[in-house]
């Protein structure tokens, strides 16, 4: 994968997502599945937050804390995961989740693209193990994110879809932050 450089600091927020690879929204369904003893289950919301305790902020260490909550059509409850994501090169990062069960989760990921003068608005997201081509789409806010410009993202994925380097994506369903 082509993984640009990332600041964890500047992905601190909450993120939503808004598209993915069709293969990807049916991996996490498995998976929100297998988290929750059953089939397949759709989730009807999802967030993603990230944090930098204040400390590390001083010592340059490019790691942060993370919370992924979801709630599915058969758990209204609200569903938290909490670990962390750690980079060793700015690149790729390590997502490291306990699961409901206590069991460790380790996921490869890496940015293939961002944007934002500040903090990131946007953060296209592919496993970093591969393949390259099944991406989501992570923003702050999707109703704002698809109310603003975004000719340059859109011009980028025609461009990547166009020499099969990703797979189209579709809206997500579950593009709400469960609040």
């Amino acid at each position: 994968c082509e993984c640009i450089q990332v600041s964890q600091e500047r992905m601190v927020g909450r993120w939503v997502p808004a598209l993915a690879s069709p293969s990807v929204i049916t991996r996490i369904e498995e998976a929100m599945g297998v988290l929750l003893d059953e089939d397949s289950v759709a989730p009807t919301c999802a967030k993603i937050e990230f944090s930098v305790p204040r400390y590390q902020k001083n010592i340059g260490a490019n790691s942060a804390k993370m919370t992924a909550s979801f709630k599915t059509q058969t758990n209204s409850q609200l569903t938290k995961l909490r670990g962390n994501a750690v980079s060793a090169d700015n690149r790729s990062i390590e997502i490291k989740l306990n699961d409901l069960h206590g069991n460790n989760i380790s996921a490869p990921f890496c940015i293939l693209k961002a944007e934002g003068r500040t903090v990131y608005d946007y953060l296209v997201v592919v496993n970093s193990q591969g393949p390259c081509n099944e991406a989501v789409l992570l923003v702050r806010d999707p109703d704002a994110f698809f109310d603003g410009d975004n000719s340059e993202l859109i011009a980028y994925f025609k461009h990547m879809i166009n020499r099969k380097e990703l797979e189209p994506l579709e809206a997500v369903s579950f593009s709400n932050d469960c609040t």
